[in-house]
């Protein structure tokens, strides 16, 4: 899944909390059950931009120190092993992350379904209060 989507869907979550560590671990798991659903990925040309501006997004429109942000923070913390894994300093065969390990979803080529979740977060992150 879209590291971007990742971070949404983790800060949705996240926003559902009132301590920034629950939210925080609420975000990873969302990046396992995001994981899990078949998806599409792209490449860091890509995956960087569109995840620096969701999380800037989150940050600003919720607070840097909301448990939005840090939901999306921990929604998108698993895959640094990835980022890691390309940057070539590491060789991916100690992954941590069980989705990244086992039960990967399958890959698709479409990209509804995960512009649909990310609306649908997007939506319940509008109700959050602004530097909440």
């Amino acid at each position: 899944m879209m590291g971007a989507v990742h971070a949404i869907l983790g800060a949705a979550v996240g926003s559902l909390s009132a301590r920034r560590g629950v939210a925080f671990l609420g975000g990873v798991g969302t990046h396992l059950v995001g994981d899990l659903a078949p998806h599409k990925d792209y490449g860091a040309r890509t995956e960087v931009p569109l995840l620096a501006a969701a999380l800037w997004w989150v940050g600003a429109r919720c607070g840097w120190n909301s448990p939005a942000f840090w939901g999306a923070l921990g929604g998108a913390a698993p895959d640094l092993e990835n980022a890691l894994e390309r940057l070539g300093l590491c060789d991916g065969v100690g992954r941590v992350f069980p989705t990244h390990r086992w039960w990967h979803g399958r890959k698709r080529d479409e990209v509804i379904s995960q512009g649909a979740l990310s609306a649908l977060c997007w939506a319940l992150l509008r109700r959050v209060e602004p530097g909440r």
